[in-house]
């Protein structure tokens, strides 16, 4: 008996973000054990922490192509970006880490990234870019909140990201990534 083909998805959930590499994911483990609150909410996943630029939402397949051309034309060079907020959103009920300072670079990135992406015909958020990091889930009340001693990023790329749920819960995949870069 022949086994069924699996077909390609005909829509993706889709974004854009920086990815910590595996020596920042441990330095955020190692930090975030100490910051977080206890029963305080459901912890996002090591290998699950980012930090979106812009998310896309569900992406038909044919539009893929546009955002990959996005990607290839943004032009910013590296940066260092410090993470050393612990914050608090009630609507979501997230608790996220980010930076103090949001350094220049960062806005260049995603407003590159926004401005690269109209072509597509995607609708994009618009309300500010706040960088965060999403690392607790369904918190029930606000805990203390405050500066948390800094972890430095040497941020050197972008990926697109591909939200898959499954059986073990949300898994993010990297679909392309890109070096950041000087250009014009």
């Amino acid at each position: 008996m022949a086994t069924p083909e699996k077909k390609a998805p005909a829509a993706r959930r889709l974004f854009f973000a920086l990815c910590p590499d595996d020596a920042l994911r441990a330095r955020l483990k190692q930090q975030l054990r100490k910051v977080l609150p206890r029963g305080a909410g459901r912890a996002v996943p090591v290998d699950n922490l980012h930090i979106t630029l812009v998310f896309l939402g569900q992406v038909e397949m044919p539009v893929t192509d546009c955002i990959v051309a996005a990607g290839d034309a943004v032009r910013c060079p590296p940066f260092r970006l410090e993470l050393g907020r612990l914050d608090y959103w009630s609507r979501p009920r997230i608790l996220w880490l980010g930076p103090r300072h949001t350094p220049p670079q960062l806005f260049t990135l995603v407003g590159g990234l926004r401005q690269h992406l109209q072509p597509c015909g995607i609708p994009l958020d618009p309300r500010p870019y706040q960088a965060h990091m999403t690392v607790m889930r369904k918190v029930g009340r606000a805990p203390a909140v405050g500066e948390t001693p800094p972890l430095a990023w040497d941020v050197t790329d972008f990926s697109l990201m591909e939200s898959v749920s499954g059986a073990r819960g949300v898994r993010y995949h990297a679909l392309h990534s890109w070096a950041l870069r000087e250009g014009g």
